[in-house]
C-alpha cells in the first residue's frame, strides 16, 4: 500500500485520538483518503479509512483498513473488502468458519491471509476479508440484491441498507426495498409470520452453524447482515463480524439463554431473530441441524474438504506467528457439549429419552 505522506498523517492523526480516548469512533473511520496497492505488478487506485471499534485495531502501527477499490477496478475480483490483524479475527477460525458456510449452500464471504507493506515498511499478515458489495452476491452465484441489516431501522421505520445511496438508477432495487419494508412491518406488527419474510431452511442452518463455531458477535443488531433474494423475495443470513473460535460457555450459553453475555442486545423488542426463535418450523430445523453437525462424521467431512487449503493459509500464519497454537483451545468440542447437553436435551419428549436409555442400556 502506497500513501501520500499527508494522508498517512491524517491516519495517524485518528489513530491517536482512538488511543488517547480508549475506543475508535465513527469520526474516526470517516477520514478517508486514497491510496494505491501494488498487487503482482499491477497499480489499483483505492480509497481506504480505519476500520474496528477496539483498540486491537490500531495496535502499534499495524493498523485495521476498509477499503474500497477505485474506477469500477477489482483486486482478486473485490471491490470492498477489509484488512485487519489476523488476532482480531482469531487467527484461522474465521477462515474455517466462512468456508463451513460455503460447504452448507450459505453465503460467504472470500476471505485470505496476505503480506502488507505500507509505503515499503512490512505490517506483517492481514486477514482480508470481503466487505459488502453486489460482487459479493455475484461470488455466492445469485442475482443482485439488497444487502440489509435486518434488525436496524432508521427514524421512518426502514431497513438499514447498504450502499442505498446507489440504487437510484436500479428500479428493481428500489422496489424490492418497498416489499422489504412493508414485510418487516407487517412482520413486527404480528400480521404476517417469520417464514414469509425470512429463508427458514438457511437461517437454520446459519444459526445451527454458528452455535457449533461459537459466532454470537454477528447476531449483534448492528453486525448482524442479510441479503434480499430478489427470486424468492427472502432475506438469507450472511455470516460476518461473527467472533468465532470461542466457547460458548463462556458467554453464558447460547444466545437462546437469558444468562448469555449478548442476549439482551440480540433479542430486542425488534428483533426478527427472537422471532425466528419463537417459530416452530424454524425450531424443529434448527434442531435437526444442531444434530447433525454436532455428530463426530460431520467435523471429520468439513476438515477433510478444507485439509489442503487451511494448510497453505496456515504457513500464512506461520510466518508471522510460528509458535502460535491455533487449536490449543478446542471450542469446538467444548461448543459440541453445550449444544448437546443444555440444549438439544432440553428438546428432547420423555417418550425420546426413555429411547435413548433403553438404546443405551443395548
Amino acid at each position: 500500500i502506497n500513501l501520500a505522506h499527508i494522508d498517512l498523517e491524517k491516519l495517524l492523526y485518528r489513530v491517536t485520538n482512538a488511543k488517547n480516548r480508549g475506543k475508535i469512533t465513527s469520526d474516526d473511520k470517516s477520514e478517508e483518503v486514497k491510496a494505491e496497492i501494488l498487487h503482482k505488478n499491477n497499480s489499483i487506485k483505492v480509497k481506504l479509512k480505519l476500520r474496528g471499534s477496539y483498540l486491537d485495531h490500531v495496535r502499534a502501527d499495524k493498523w485495521s483498513f476498509r477499503v474500497t477499490v477505485r474506477n469500477d477496478d477489482t483486486l482478486l475480483g473485490m471491490r470492498k473488502f477489509s484488512l485487519s490483524s489476523p488476532e482480531t479475527r482469531n487467527h484461522i477460525h474465521e477462515w474455517i468458519f466462512q468456508k463451513a458456510l460455503n460447504i452448507e449452500n450459505l453465503i460467504s464471504l472470500r476471505y485470505k491471509f496476505v503480506e502488507v507493506y505500507l509505503n515499503g515498511k512490512k505490517l506483517g499478515i492481514y486477514a482480508l476479508e470481503e466487505f459488502f458489495d453486489k460482487r459479493l452476491i455475484e461470488n455466492n452465484k445469485l442475482r443482485e440484491g439488497l444487502l440489509v441489516k435486518p434488525d436496524v431501522f432508521n427514524s421512518k421505520g426502514q431497513v438499514y441498507v447498504y450502499q442505498e445511496n446507489k440504487m437510484d438508477k436500479k428500479t428493481a432495487l428500489k422496489n424490492s426495498l418497498v416489499r422489504l419494508n412493508k414485510s418487516l412491518k407487517l412482520l413486527h406488527s404480528g400480521n404476517i409470520d417469520i417464514g414469509t419474510v425470512f429463508d427458514i431452511n438457511k437461517a437454520a442452518k446459519y444459526f445451527a452453524l454458528s452455535s457449533i463455531f461459537g459466532g454470537q458477535h454477528g447476531h449483534l443488531p448492528a453486525n448482524y447482515v442479510a441479503y434480499y433474494n430478489p427470486i424468492s423475495s427472502l432475506l438469507e443470513p450472511i455470516g460476518y463480524d461473527s467472533n468465532v473460535g470461542r466457547k460458548v460457555e463462556n458467554y453464558g450459553g447460547l444466545i437462546q439463554s437469558n444468562n448469555n453475555t449478548y442476549h439482551a442486545d440480540i433479542f430486542s423488542p425488534k428483533s426478527s431473530i427472537a422471532l425466528l426463535f419463537d417459530d416452530e418450523k424454524f425450531n424443529k430445523l434448527y434442531i435437526q441441524n444442531l444434530k447433525k453437525m454436532i455428530d463426530d462424521s460431520y467435523q471429520e467431512n468439513l476438515f477433510k474438504i478444507i485439509d489442503y487449503e487451511m494448510t497453505e493459509n496456515l504457513k500464512v500464519l506461520y510466518r508471522e506467528y510460528p509458535f502460535f497454537n491455533y487449536f490449543k483451545n478446542d471450542y469446538l468440542k467444548s461448543n459440541i457439549e453445550s449444544v448437546s447437553y443444555t440444549h438439544l436435551r432440553a428438546h428432547e419428549t420423555v417418550l425420546d429419552l426413555v429411547c435413548s436409555l433403553l438404546l443405551e442400556k443395548k
